[in-house]
This record gives C-alpha cells, sequence and structure tokens, in this order.
C-alpha cells in the first residue's frame, strides 16, 4: 500500500494561462519517487470533490516533488487555489513507471503538451546520456511552461512541433517520428490519438517503445478496478489491464491498441 504524506507547499504558480507548477516539500517522497509514477492528492479537507486526484511527478530535486497541472475541473480548479504554507494530503509514490535504463538504446522522448511534463522527471535520470526529444503542443508558450524549457536546461536535444507553427515544424508531433533512430526506445507520454499513433509506428518499426497512459482513475491503487484498459498478454491474448496499477506506463506490446 502506497504511503500517506502531509507535504508542504513550497509554491503554486500559475507559470502559462491554466497550467501551475506545484512544489512539494517531502523528503521521503521525493527519494521514493520513480520517473512515470504519480501522486494521489487530496485537493479539499470537504466531502466534495470525494475523490484524489492523480497527478504526474515533473521533477524531484533536494526533498521537494513538483507537478505541473492544467486546470481542466472542479478538483484542479481548487488545486489552483492551494497557497504557500499549505499542508496537502498526498498518497503515493504510486504506479508502475518508466524503465530509466535504455541500455544501449539512443532514448527518445516523445511528448504531446502538458504530457510532457513527467518526461522531465524521466531526463533527470538520464542525464549524461545523448537524449532526443521530440515535443507537440498548441505553441511555443505552452510547449515551454509544460516542460520543455526543463528538457532543454539539461542538454536534451528537442525537436518541436507547434499548431500554430511558433516553434519548430507547424503541425504534429508524430510527423517528427521519422527523426527517431532504428536503436531507439521510445518513452510517450501525452493525449491518447498522439500515444496510438506513436505506439503503432513503433511496432510497425520493431523500435522499443514505453508508453504513459491516462485513464479516470478512482483509488489510485488498483482496487476500484475504474481505470480499466485492454491490453495483450504474453500470448497476444485480449486482457484487461489496471491502469493506475498495472502502469500507467506500459511497453506499447502490452497494450491493445484497436
Amino acid at each position: 500500500m502506497a504511503e500517506l504524506f502531509q507535504a508542504r507547499v513550497l509554491r503554486n504558480s500559475e507559470v502559462c494561462p491554466g497550467i501551475f507548477n506545484l512544489v512539494l516539500e517531502e523528503v521521503r517522497l521525493a527519494a521514493l519517487a520513480q520517473p512515470g509514477q504519480f501522486l494521489n492528492i487530496r485537493v479539499s479537507a470537504a466531502n466534495s470533490p470525494l475523490l484524489r486526484r492523480p497527478l504526474s511527478i515533473h521533477w524531484v530535486e533536494e526533498g521537494r516533488v513538483e507537478i505541473l497541472f492544467q486546470v481542466v475541473g472542479q478538483g484542479t480548479e481548487i488545486l489552483a487555489r492551494v497557497r504557500t504554507g499549505e499542508m496537502l494530503d498526498v498518497q503515493g509514490p504510486l504506479g508502475r513507471g518508466f524503465d530509466p535504463d535504455p541500455g544501449d538504446r539512443t532514448p527518445v522522448l516523445v511528448g504531446g503538451g502538458i504530457g510532457i511534463a513527467p518526461l522531465g522527471f524521466l531526463a533527470q535520470h538520464l542525464e549524461g546520456r545523448k537524449v532526443l526529444a521530440l515535443l507537440g503542443a498548441r505553441n511555443r508558450e505552452v510547449l515551454g511552461c509544460s516542460g520543455g524549457t526543463r528538457l532543454d536546461g539539461l542538454g536534451v536535444a528537442i525537436r518541436a512541433a507547434t499548431d500554430d507553427g511558433s516553434l519548430g515544424q507547424q503541425g504534429l508531433v508524430t510527423e517528427l517520428l521519422s527523426e527517431v533512430p532504428a536503436n531507439g526506445l521510445i518513452y510517450a507520454c501525452g493525449p491518447g490519438p498522439m500515444l496510438r499513433a506513436v505506439a503503432r509506428y513503433a511496432l510497425e518499426k520493431g523500435i522499443r517503445c514505453q508508453v504513459s497512459l491516462e485513464e479516470h482513475m478512482g483509488c489510485g491503487v488498483g482496487a476500484c478496478l475504474g481505470c480499466m484498459c485492454r491490453g495483450l498478454s504474453a500470448a497476444g491474448e485480449s486482457v484487461y489491464k489496471r491502469v493506475c496499477a498495472d502502469g500507467p506506463v506500459f511497453d506499447a506490446r502490452e497494450v491493445d491498441w484497436r
């Protein structure tokens, strides 16, 4: 069972419209966290909203855990109003994360929008290696504040695609997949359609690929079965998997993309 923590809010700032950087101080939580895992945060002491909010870990440093989140509903609206010095009830770290050891393969990070955020923590574990990142967002501002700036600071080689052409190539990030080397290992996080396209490309080309899935979660620990996705067994048979406990990171070959 994941541990419960009372984490102190060091900062909660709006880094661009609707996207917030939440910095929590909790030394043991920071020590336990692995790239690709998430935290389940109770956003209110009241009964509404009842469920915690699952949020991916963006960055870990010196006993601090950072989250990047986008305001999309009641829970994240409440979280956006949290102030410095407040304490948050945090469960985690939860889930199966990325395998941060690519061996002799070239790590390629593929992220879309706020899905870029968890790739920052992964890139910390890959520091010192030659890493390529293919990043997509609506525009230059969103790409930067979703984690692109952090990746650039780690020396990651970035190729960008934006909807408006304000940075890099105009279009979708999936249009950059031809730049993945044959010996690459893809780590992908982003919207469902993007992940499906990335996974299908990787499977077609015989390139190893890990994907971080997003589903609506209830308990966050695999008990409620509210975040099931269609997967494949080692024998290729259709099975159901719990995104919160069996994932959120899966080998692309474990997911039924039909």
